[in-house]
């Protein structure tokens, strides 16, 4: 049964940092935020599009695959539980394994999303 890790957490808990150290090196990670950077940095207009099929492409990929994945989520959007219901329902074989980073520190969140 392959698995979709899904690393939640709010913006700036350091759920990137920490993905490498806690999921088998094999798996790969979609990380949208650092697709929308990629593609703004690069002063492509249409950026977020372009990240958003980005990222479709790779999920479709590796469900293709039946490869176990990862992909970073804040869970503070319908979209991303529309995601999550979506694979249960279309996808049922998929193991969901939710990684949950949080901590007390509020202005550290706020801080690291500000930088950004």
């Amino acid at each position: 049964m392959p698995t979709l890790y899904i690393i939640a957490g709010p913006p700036g808990v350091g759920k990137s940092t920490h993905t490498k150290k806690i999921l088998p090196q094999r798996i790969q990670t979609l990380n949208h935020d650092k697709l929308n950077a990629e593609y703004k940095d690069r002063q492509v207009v249409d950026y977020e599009d372009r990240a958003n099929i980005r990222a479709n492409a790779f999920v479709k990929e590796n469900i293709l695959l039946n490869a176990d994945f990862g992909v970073e989520l804040n869970l503070g959007s319908d979209g991303h539980y529309d995601f999550l219901r979506w694979v249960k329902q279309s996808h049922s074989h998929y193991k969901i394994t939710v990684i949950l980073f949080f901590t007390d520190d509020l202005q550290l969140c706020l801080d690291r999303a500000y930088t950004r």
